[in-house]
């Protein structure tokens, strides 16, 4: 089974340019909301201009306060050297506009980050049509 309606078959893109990560480590950032039902597939994230710390750090999508995947990136010290394509496949589906998908570090980095979300629309009556489940 699955849903082939032009409106469900389409990755989109959520793009916020130059996002400033907040100086206290662990609080979110660049949450993503969608006013309809939707399942988000990845997190884009490119470095604008360099964080504070230049040694290896970890960034986290959250989603509420679970950690739904991670990367660590490595030192760099030139902008434009880290870019991360992070893949979600848990606890990625979004019911309502009041559930989000943010990033968090877990230092005091405080950068500028270009961040993509990729995500796809799902159809209201089959919000389970993913598991298997209508």
């Amino acid at each position: 089974m699955g849903y082939d309606g032009p409106n469900f078959t389409i990755l989109r893109q959520a793009h916020m340019p130059a996002v400033q990560a907040p100086a206290a480590s662990l609080t979110d950032f660049a949450a993503f909301r969608c006013r309809n039902k939707c399942l988000v597939k990845a997190v884009v994230v490119h470095c604008k201009s360099l964080p504070s710390a230049a040694t290896a750090w970890s960034l986290q999508v959250m989603r509420g306060a679970t950690t739904i995947a991670a990367k660590t990136i490595s030192a760099f010290s030139v902008v434009g050297d880290m870019s991360a394509i992070i893949t979600l496949t848990t606890s990625n589906t979004l019911l309502s506009a009041g559930e989000s998908i943010s990033l968090e570090m877990d230092g005091t980095e405080k950068g500028k980050f270009d961040v993509i979300y990729e995500y796809v629309l799902l159809p209201v009556n089959n919000v389970n049509l993913l598991s298997g489940e209508v």
